[in-house]
């Protein structure tokens, strides 16, 4: 009895379910990259947005003793800034906090502290 040359329709199938896992495997990983990729770049442009307001701060372009918030300008106007001022327990040092965030972020915002002699 002659077979007829070609795949059985199993071997069809087994091949696909196969080739179905890898690409699901592969697209799994294509999205965690993309993902990472946004976070890295939220992270960039949060810790410089908050190193800047607290240069800001430091030179004196900014009120150090009271809490302010505010956004910046394009091609920044979704993030937002706040700062705050506390008293430690030791005499004559402060505690400056800049936080920085998106407005609608899936991220958490950014926390940069200072501390701070002022003096006694």
């Amino acid at each position: 009895m002659n077979r007829p040359v070609g795949f059985t329709f199993l071997e069809i199938m087994i091949a696909l379910s196969i080739l179905a896992l890898v690409l699901v495997a592969a697209f799994r990983n294509q999205a965690q990259s993309v993902s990472m990729g946004e976070e890295a770049r939220y992270l960039t442009h949060v810790a410089f947005l908050a190193r800047e307001k607290m240069v800001g701060l430091e030179s004196g372009q900014g009120e150090a003793g009271a809490p302010e918030s505010g956004s910046w300008e394009v091609p920044f106007e979704d993030f937002y800034w706040e700062t705050t001022v506390e008293q430690t327990e030791i005499t004559g040092i402060k505690k400056v906090t800049v936080t920085v965030g998106k407005e609608g972020g899936a991220f958490a915002p950014y926390l940069l502290e200072l501390y701070r002699y002022e003096g006694s």
